[in-house]
């Protein structure tokens, strides 16, 4: 039966327990009108004005704006909005239209899509405005008085707001001053909301530059609580927001943490900083963008929150002015070194492209904005999140452009050679408009969206500032209006042709008549969809006040569920789709406590019990700009963060785990001694990396060197603060004489060279019994990205000797390298060398067995997936018994794009002639090879480009060889990537291997650390990632947008990113190594994590699995006590089988306990254990049900 064709009974229940069904009548339903247009595909028709009605001219007339209001004008003061609703109570939506200068127009509909002019009659025009008093700002219909009707709010610049009052009839009267909210100000939009949820809106007013000779950064906003007698007082400070000047752009009222309390994001332009404020449910708020967000924009302008992923958590956009063209963003990209190096000093950093907050379900957001497509939208004034084509996701649609260009360099540089402000003025009046394109992007599901304003009609280059959406002709669709500079406004019909639609109205009985902040979700057999009644979105605007969904094919919502915003829950039953139902408030029972807040700590998977286990080592790295180097002005990434490594062994010989933190350039390292319960101390004893604090250590490895029964100690050193060749940058072995008593070896015995490294990685290559070294070279210091040596090391009787260029020459320039694992990866009983690194692929070196190795990296399938590779992790992720590779990587969320076809590449060469070598990064933009820096920093490495390319407009349309001669690229160092996403490799069993990227929600952020066990119990190996990297370049900013995150495997190969609810994992900061360690004996992996300029955490499963974990140890021989390239494979009786390979280095410059995890669901324990050990030889071995600890000898 169809949707439309019956109404359902409606059973309304609380959601909570504890309370009986509510005795409330059902609500109203109809079914809506026909669907408009008639088009077979998805598109908006745009309905003239001269059919329409809506007759508006929206002059910017006043010479103030180009004489003594200039500043403030362009500064900020600029846009208007507009407001719907169905002011009379006639079942249509009508629409008020603030004009600038002359009176505003109020249009009520007298049919869909037909509007007459009722200003004079309603009483709403306003006085027009002269001098640079009563320009027209935003606007805003709110039921305010809480008697059923609508009212209007409308902000103007430096003169009194105005308040209408509705008589219920769409006649007004203004009574602003008698309110309290008669502001004057540089008042940008009024935003309503019940934030102390007593019944009665309140009010925020976001302001922006009022006088810039008394305030050049703005003015402060105001909070004006509704006392429910008609009047407001001003609460701004009494409820804990900062009375700092700001220049404001939007304020938007969402549920940040989804508690059931309205909190508040202000969106600040210029250097003022935004601010996120949670409501205490007290009255008063708290700032925590610090806490709660990793980087905000600069030029802060609309925001609007939705549900973009349909995980019933509220996200966040924020727009700013990023150009959506290589040549845009260059042009506007000015001469930015002393704003760049001011972005880099502020507590919350600040970039120049939008920001995309997705809700975790935690204290703090993830920021995709780049990864979604919607880093940049040109210069975004309204940004609105709705469901346009009905599909059941929200898509979104931004309004775009400017008066005048007034980002243009070119016109800056010609403005700054003036005497006199009167020519600058003239110089931009004189310019046209900047006309940018409106954009609409479809949400695509899976965290992406695709620009679609072409195939949808709504391709209107203009300059276009508020934006609402309401269904102006009642079939289901959301119809769009925008108001334009000096213009008419533009409005557009939905002709969606398809998919199901559900459109609510909700009437509050507690106060609030409008239901202003209730949160309402749909189930349907396709998920579930969350909405919420905002009533200021966008910019400068309110919308219709209905909830919308789109159901795609589903004819039915199972349920709905209403959060009220008083608190009370109400649920539905089913309901028919195709129809629009008005819900009532219940108002028979009082609304049960909230108690919905994000509390991670308290219900995750995986809880930190560092502080409790006394693990307090903080990695400080000092402040360092290696891009301030002689010709590494134009560095992608600072190479001076990139350490945090650790290893754990048994330091003391007591037969508990130790752990050794590396300390960064100017600390000490740390040594941490088990006590034999779990908790370390820090050993005091001196040590001999005490005294060598300004080496960065960067990894670690503990080892058995001379076969004595200790475990010694080797430690990389890297860093680009020293300069290359430096002795501070060879690395240390440490000699354990007993009781973690270490003395430093001499370079005899130890010839590592000075060179700035990443990665030890030790493993018995030669099957002598003792463990080799190799030693990955990361960065040449001042050179990059030329190749540095790295080195494999042979041990002969407790001393190394440098073997590479006999058993395997071409280790010596094998790449940028990040990380190395010796592991058997064709099962041959020989462990192969595999290597990770920036700009190369994953290199694998065949052990052939004969002391000499063979690159095998085409054969394997590696060779194209040239990437950033960070970490490499040996896993067996689909349990067929072979080993695959987990690749941490750069992601997919910055400005940088690969692939086979278009790679991102790097060039180093002599480009100006001199001798001086430098770098140019490249990157496609379609066809089009293009430099990926601007003509300000490259012309200040390579002053010839200023002559070449006098203008900024010369330089963004060059290409990439236009720029640089052919034959200087061809002459220069190449190095290009092909794949940025992290992911697996797995093991077809036959020495191939196939590339598999993790899920989109794991490529928010470069990838570090990675390692694998089951951390949920169901028997599949998972993955725990840690994420961020702080080091790029100021114009890139930060890559923060990761939170680390628990990777849920399925076995087959596949993995799902755990909630951080679920997980329990939210880092924020730089995450760096991870690393696998039992340090209560349960026979279940904890997690150690260290983290850059940040305290190292220690998580451990809160609760125990539903799975039974145990933990399996080699006796070796001496020399290799842990059996280290041993493989430990659990045969299980359905035929499946998991390998385990015990490594001494992997992941990310670290090292886990030597140890093989195994869990498994409860009735499916292994019918037994199979043993290769590292000289090759094979065992097996029983496993008992309900083991915790195995030890096995090669004699057992």
């Amino acid at each position: 039966m169809k949707g439309s064709a019956f109404l359902p009974c409606l059973v309304l229940t609380a959601a909570l327990s504890g309370f009986a069904a509510l005795a409330t009548p059902p609500p109203s339903g109809e079914p809506l009108a026909a669907r408009s247009g008639g088009s077979a595909k998805m598109t908006f028709t745009a309905i003239p004005a001269a059919e329409s009605g809506l007759a508006v001219e929206n002059p910017y007339d006043d010479p103030a704006m180009w004489g003594a209001r200039y500043t403030e004008f362009q500064g900020g003061a600029i846009g208007s909005g507009l407001a719907a609703g169905d002011i009379d109570g006639d079942g249509l939506t009508d629409l008020f239209v603030a004009n600038k200068t002359k009176p505003s127009q109020l249009f009520r509909q007298v049919a869909p899509f037909k509007f007459i002019d009722i200003t004079a009659a309603a009483g709403v025009a306003g006085p027009a405005a002269a001098d640079g008093i009563g320009w027209k700002t935003g606007s805003t219909l709110a039921d305010i008085d809480n008697d059923g009707d609508l009212d209007l709010y409308v902000c103007r610049f430096n003169a009194p707001n105005l308040l209408y009052l509705n008589d219920g009839h769409g006649r007004f009267r203004e009574a602003a001053a008698a309110a309290g909210i008669a502001l004057v100000s540089g008042s940008v939009v009024g935003a309503f909301e019940d934030y102390d949820r007593d019944g009665h809106l309140d009010l925020f007013v976001v302001t922006n530059v009022l006088d810039v000779d008394r305030s050049g950064d703005g003015e402060r906003d105001y909070l004006y609580r509704n006392r429910g007698d008609g009047t407001f007082e001003e609460i701004t400070a009494r409820a804990g927001l900062a009375l700092d000047a700001g220049r404001g752009h939007s304020a938007t009222w969402f549920d940040s943490n989804d508690d059931g309390w309205a909190d508040l994001y202000i969106a600040n332009d210029f250097s003022a900083p935004d601010h996120l404020y949670r409501n205490n449910g007290d009255g008063t708020f708290a700032d925590v963008l610090a806490a709660a967000l990793p980087h905000t924009t600069w030029f802060s302008m609309g925001a609007d929150a939705a549900d973009i992923n349909n995980d019933g958590l509220t996200d966040l956009l924020v727009a700013e002015m990023a150009g959506t063209t290589h040549f845009k963003s260059k042009v506007a990209m000015g001469d930015m070194g002393g704003l760049v190096d001011y972005m880099d000093t502020l507590p919350t950093p600040q970039y120049m492209k939008n920001a995309v907050f997705l809700n975790s379900g935690t204290d703090r957001f993830l920021e995709i904005a780049k990864m979604t497509g919607l880093g940049s939208t040109d210069w975004t004034w309204s940004a609105r999140f709705e469901d346009l084509d009905n599909d059941g996701w929200v898509d979104l649609h931004v309004t775009n452009g400017m008066v005048r260009p007034f980002v243009d360099s070119d016109l800056l540089n010609q403005i700054k050679k003036f005497e006199t402000p009167r020519e600058a003025i003239a110089l931009m009046k004189a310019q046209p408009p900047q006309r940018d394109v409106n954009l609409a992007y479809r949400n695509d599901g899976n965290l992406r969206f695709t620009k679609v304003q072409q195939d949808w009609g709504l391709a209107h280059a203009s300059v276009s500032f508020g934006s609402v959406f309401a269904d102006f002709d009642r079939d289901g669709d959301l119809d769009l209006v925008y108001v334009n500079y000096e213009d008419t406004v533009s409005l557009y019909r939905n002709d969606s042709p398809a998919g199901n639609r559900l459109v609510i109205a909700l009437r509050g009985t507690r106060g609030n008549a409008q239901a202003v902040g209730a949160q309402v979700t749909a189930l349907t057999d396709q998920g579930r969809q969350t909405r919420r009644l905002t009533v200021a979105r966008g910019a400068l605007s309110s919308s219709e006040p209905i909830l919308h969904f789109g159901l795609g094919a589903s004819e039915t919502v199972a349920d709905l569920e209403i959060r009220w915003p008083g608190g009370l829950v109400q649920q539905t039953g089913p309901l028919a789709a195709n129809r629009r139902y008005t819900f009532t408030e219940p108002a028979d029972a009082a609304p049960p406590d909230a108690a919905r807040a994000h509390r991670p700590a308290d219900a995750g998977l995986l809880a930190d019990q560092a502080a409790d286990l006394g693990l307090d080592f903080l990695n400080q790295e000092r402040v360092f700009n290696d891009m301030r180097r002689p010709a590494q002005s134009l560095l992608p990434n600072r190479m001076n963060t990139l350490g945090g490594g650790f290893a754990l062994g048994d330091a003391n010989g007591d037969g508990h785990t130790d752990v050794f933190f590396c300390g960064a350039a100017g600390q000490a390292s740390g040594l941490y001694l088990n006590d034999g319960t779990g908790r370390f101390r820090r050993s005091r004893q001196q040590q001999p990396w005490d005294d060598t604090i300004e080496r960065e250590a960067m990894a670690a490895v503990f080892l058995d060197v001379d076969r004595n029964g200790t475990m010694d100690l080797i430690v990389t050193a890297g860093s680009t603060e020293p300069d290359k060749d430096s002795d501070l940058l060879r690395s240390r072995l440490y000699l354990n004489k007993g009781h973690a008593r270490f003395t430093a070896a001499g370079a005899a015995q130890f010839p590592a060279p000075a060179v700035s490294s990443s990665v030890v990685a030790a493993g018995d290559y030669d099957r002598d019994g003792d463990l080799d070294v190799f030693i990955g070279g990361r960065v040449v210091p001042g050179e990059y990205p030329r190749t540095p040596p790295s080195v494999l090391l042979e041990n002969r009787d407790g001393a190394f000797v440098d073997v590479t260029d006999t058993v395997c020459p071409a280790l010596r320039q094998a790449g940028l390298v990040t990380s190395a694992l010796w592991t058997d990866a064709d099962a041959d009983g020989h462990v192969d060398l595999l290597l990770a690194g920036e700009w190369m692929p994953l290199r694998l070196f065949h052990n052939e067995g004969r002391g000499a190795f063979s690159e095998t990296t085409e054969a394997a399938g590696l060779a194209k997936l040239t990437g950033w590779w960070n970490s490499l992790t040996a896993a067996d992720v689909n349990h067929d018994g072979h080993l695959d590779y987990i690749a941490g990587n750069q992601g997919l969320n910055s400005k940088y794009h690969a692939s086979e076809a278009r790679p991102t590449s790097i060039y180093y060469g002599d480009f100006e002639g001199n001798g001086r070598y430098e770098i140019v990064e490249s990157e496609y933009e379609g066809d089009r090879l293009y430099p990926v820096r601007g003509r300000s920093c490259s012309s200040r490495a390579m002053p010839s480009l200023r002559t070449k390319f006098p203008t900024f407009r010369d330089f963004g349309a060059a290409l990439l060889p236009e720029i640089y001669p052919t034959e200087k690229l061809s002459e220069s160092l190449q190095l290009h990537a092909t794949e940025l996403a992290s992911g697996v490799f797995l093991n077809d069993g036959h020495g191939r291997y196939t590339f598999r990227a993790f899920p989109r929600l794991a490529q928010t952020s470069p990838i570090f650390g990675t390692a694998a066990a089951d951390f949920n119990g169901d028997g599949w190996l998972d993955i725990v990632a840690v994420q961020n990297f702080h080091g790029p370049q100021v114009e890139t900013g930060r890559y923060d947008g990761g939170i680390s995150l628990l990777l849920i495997g399925d076995g087959q190969g596949g993995f799902r990113a755990a909630p951080a609810q679920e997980s329990g994992i939210a880092l924020a900061g730089e995450g760096r190594s991870v690393a696998l360690a039992d340090w209560d004996q349960d026979g279940r992996p904890g997690l150690l994590i260290t983290r850059t300029n940040a305290t190292v955490m220690a998580l451990n499963p809160r609760t125990a699995p539903n799975g039974r974990s145990f933990r399996v140890e080699l006796t070796g021989q001496p020399g290799n006590p842990a059996g280290i390239g041993g493989r430990v494979t659990a045969h299980y009786a359905e035929g499946r089988a998991q390998v385990i390979e015990l490594a001494a280095g992997s992941g990310y410059l670290s090292q886990s306990e030597p140890v093989a995890f195994f869990c498994y669901a409860p009735g499916q324990s292994p019918t037994r254990l199979e043993v290769v050990w590292p000289d090759g030889t094979r065992t097996t071995h029983a496993c008992p049900p309900g083991t915790i600890r195995l030890t096995l000898k090669p004699t057992d």
